[in-house]
């Protein structure tokens, strides 16, 4: 169940946000997002892009928060795409 299950929204939501990073910079990264009891999901405890290769420049980091803070805040239209099979969860 996407709408309360957690683990499996931030795990599209991850996956989404590598997936568009890649598609801008040709970076392959990594991304965990983990959450906390009471907080909002677009309001995780952490954030994390991990690139693979090499260190990110300033400009880098602030698009991938940008990137970051987006999809969060459409988590809502990422649950739909999943209940729809507009996403696949593997």
């Amino acid at each position: 169940n996407p709408v309360y299950h957690v683990g499996k929204l931030y795990t599209a939501i991850a996956s989404l946000i590598s997936s568009e990073i890649f598609e801008l910079t040709g970076l392959e990264t990594y991304v965990y997002l983990t959450s906390q009891m009471g907080r909002s999901l677009s309001d995780p405890w952490s954030a994390c892009v991990e690139v693979c290769g090499r260190d990110t420049t300033p400009t880098e980091r602030q698009m991938f928060e940008e990137i970051i803070e987006r999809n969060l805040a459409n988590a809502n239209e990422t649950t739909r795409k999943i209940v729809y099979g507009e996403i696949n969860l593997f």
